[in-house]
């Protein structure tokens, strides 16, 4: 379901699902006055319940963040009056972590060096694969580990 904001598809859940506003409050632990401000706009809900709230509501958690994240962006997005084209960064930008976070976790080779670093830089090769390089004033080669 696409709603206009987060709170309008919690509500269109609950209720599809039978339960009323007391019923999932008490369950996640708003009030349901607090619950009832989340489902009308006129409060943000917190992510850390996003778990709470796809078992409360049994929803599929990924499907659920996805409708909550894609809610933050948008509302940032119009508040800013940012062009899509700030979506295809973000997107460049998250595909980017991961293949860091990817490279963190392999163990390569590399020459531990002694000297004074004058430029270094984190760049992507043309295979889409991480380059680390640093430019040395004077280098030493102290070990490899390999």
């Amino acid at each position: 379901m696409k709603a206009a904001f987060f709170g309008e598809y919690i509500r269109k859940i609950r209720r599809d699902k039978g339960l009323t506003l007391t019923q999932l409050a008490a369950q996640l632990k708003p009030d349901s006055a607090n619950l009832s401000r989340i489902e009308n706009g006129k409060r943000e809900f917190d992510e850390k319940r996003l778990n709470k709230l796809a078992i409360a509501l049994n929803l599929n958690i990924e499907e659920l963040k996805n409708e909550y994240f894609g809610d933050c962006f948008a509302k940032k997005l119009y508040e800013y009056k940012c062009s899509h084209d700030a979506l295809l960064v973000a997107e460049e930008k998250v595909n980017y972590l991961k293949r860091l976070n990817t490279m963190e976790h392999k163990k390569i080779p590399m020459k531990i060096v002694k000297g004074v670093v004058n430029e270094s830089a984190i760049t992507e090769n043309e295979n889409g694969e991480i380059d680390e390089f640093s430019n040395f004033k004077t280098i030493e080669t102290v070990k490899t580990n390999a």
